[in-house]
């Protein structure tokens, strides 16, 4: 009966490790523009003045935030770490970044409201 308990204990805990792993989003895909979204973006160059800010899981399984160029120049990550970032919006002076963190590594935006996590 030991021996069983302990299968059936393995077996549950094995169980419970990959469905804890299938619900970790893998790294975003890079999405290639179409010939005229990139001839609009070739179009806009030197032309719009400003920043985007957005959250992507690009470069990892979380959401790190990216910035670039209004134009779609100057790719580069502003975070990376082990935690969710969310929501980014520039100060009125538009000298920093605020967002949104969560406190334990993946969260999925369903829960971005609950404030433990």
């Amino acid at each position: 009966m030991t021996v069983k308990l302990f299968l059936v204990s393995w077996w549950l805990l094995l169980g419970a490790i990959a469905l804890v792993k299938a619900q970790l989003p893998g790294p975003g895909e890079a999405v290639s523009p179409s010939p005229q979204e990139q001839q609009a973006l070739s179009d806009l160059k030197g032309k719009v003045d400003g920043m985007i800010v957005w959250s992507t899981s690009r470069s990892s399984g979380k959401h790190d935030l990216w910035i670039m160029n209004a134009d779609g120049t100057d790719q580069r990550p502003l975070t990376k770490g082990g935690n969710v970032d969310w929501f980014p919006r520039f100060s009125p002076s538009g000298a920093r970044v605020v967002f949104t963190r969560s406190k334990m590594g993946w969260v999925s935006e369903m829960d971005a409201e609950v404030n433990d996590k």
